[in-house]
């Protein structure tokens, strides 16, 4: 497929015209100079005032009414008023959302992107395009190119120092004193500190602040009922890209817009849980159900650090165990890597490794206590809309829900009526 991208490349020397900043030296700290420089997507123009908007890494989990956001719209606001080209990133929530809200804004954007392959660099622009609804006209794309190989910190530092080289204007929103970013500013010293912000709170989840709810759940009988638990996100939902999910943080008020029970109203609107293959070998998508009474599961919840997440949430989506066995729901067969390579194609999809305790060399057994069920594909809720009941954790919102959506709703407070 021929790429919609000119590529020029440009060597180091060449660039000279394109350095607003001489104090800063491109090696600083990673000690990697670049031979050249890619560039793609509008012909970048060096007379235009440019700024620069850095941040310290902060966390994902952000909650709307941070003032760090709003630092953020405020600052390229800044910029959009005087004229100025917004010089961004990728990779840290601060570069994504700064690159977003220029291309909402209409802005012209130089993205300076961490060195990768030439042979990639269209396909990434491409990728980025969509990710961050970016305005192609608008847009030039840089990437320092580099003999051999060099460790990924120090390419991401080399990405950092460029974007300050080529800046004329700071407007630093939060910077770590020990951090990079503090070290750079410390040697350019040309910077507008007008919109610092506090460090950027993470958030905490509502049903967190509040655990009345799985105190009251422990005599409740949910019959036979398979109960799939949805999570919140910290991002976009499965089918969205960034763009999306910072659309939506932007125009609410407080809180996750893609938090649990937002998740569960979508779902429930939508009228479709579909399946997702992330956790599962070979990809198939599907969707997990548990056996396990609430207050056995949510017993378990615990936050997952390699997986950003917890693992359970207090929002779900029970069904009668005889609806999804007709539909074709199966239970997890637990095993070794070697019982999978003796599963057919069609039992491989609800295989689940027990996993081992390296430091014991014995098979790790925890995840048959979660007495997992999976469903292959998506489920059609509308289509056994009789047989589900929707779960919350209090009471309040289960009214809500049972005003919104033609399910029927309980809270874990109160229990199946």
């Amino acid at each position: 497929m021929k790429s919609k991208f000119n590529i020029v490349v440009k060597s180091w020397d060449e660039c000279v015209s394109f350095i607003v900043d001489s104090d800063l030296d491109i090696s600083y700290q990673s000690g990697v100079v670049p031979w050249g420089i890619a560039f793609a997507g509008m012909t970048p123009d060096i007379k235009a005032e440019r700024c620069l908007i850095p941040m310290s890494r902060s966390p994902r989990k952000l909650p709307a009414e941070d003032s760090w956001l709003s630092a953020v719209r405020d600052a390229v606001g800044y910029a959009a008023d005087n004229g100025w080209t917004v010089v961004s990133s990728y990779g840290t929530i601060g570069w994504e959302y700064t690159s977003w809200y220029a291309a909402r804004r209409n802005i012209p954007l130089w993205m300076v992107l961490p060195t990768r392959s030439l042979e990639d660099f269209s396909a990434e622009c491409e990728s980025l395009i969509d990710r961050f609804a970016l305005n192609l006209p608008l847009t030039t794309f840089i990437m320092p190119l580099i003999n051999g190989r060099s460790p990924k910190s120090n390419l991401q530092i080399m990405r950092d120092v460029l974007t300050a080289m080529i800046s004329r204007h700071r407007l630093p929103i939060y910077v770590r004193p020990s951090g990079n970013w503090a070290g750079i500013l410390r040697i350019s010293k040309n910077f507008d500190a007008r919109f610092i912000s506090y460090r950027p709170k993470t958030y905490i989840e509502t049903w967190r602040k509040d655990d009345d709810w799985i105190r009251n759940i422990a005599d409740q009988n949910w019959g036979d009922m398979l109960i799939h638990w949805t999570k919140g996100a910290y991002g976009p939902w499965t089918g969205e890209v960034e763009a999306d999910y910072f659309e939506a943080i932007t125009l609410s008020e407080f809180g996750n817009p893609r938090d649990g029970l937002a998740t569960l109203v979508f779902i429930a609107l939508s009228g479709i849980l579909r399946g997702a293959g992330r956790m599962i070998r070979q990809g198939e998508p599907v969707i997990s159900f548990s056996a396990l009474k609430p207050l056995e599961l949510l017993n378990k919840i615990e936050y997952k650090s390699y997986l950003k997440r917890w693992n359970y949430e207090p929002y779900g989506i029970a069904v009668s165990a005889e609806a999804l066995k007709s539909l074709g729901v199966k239970k997890v067969i637990y095993g070794s890597k070697e019982l999978y390579e003796q599963l057919t194609p069609e039992q491989r999809p609800y295989y689940q490794f027990k996993g081992r305790n390296e430091t014991e060399n014995e098979i790790f057994t925890g995840w048959e206590s979660e007495s997992e069920w999976r469903l292959v594909g998506d489920l059609d809720l509308t289509s056994i809309m009789e047989e589900i009941t929707l779960i919350t954790p209090f009471e309040h919102e289960a009214a809500a829900l049972r005003e919104s959506t033609p399910y029927h709703v309980c809270s874990l407070e109160r229990g199946p009526a």
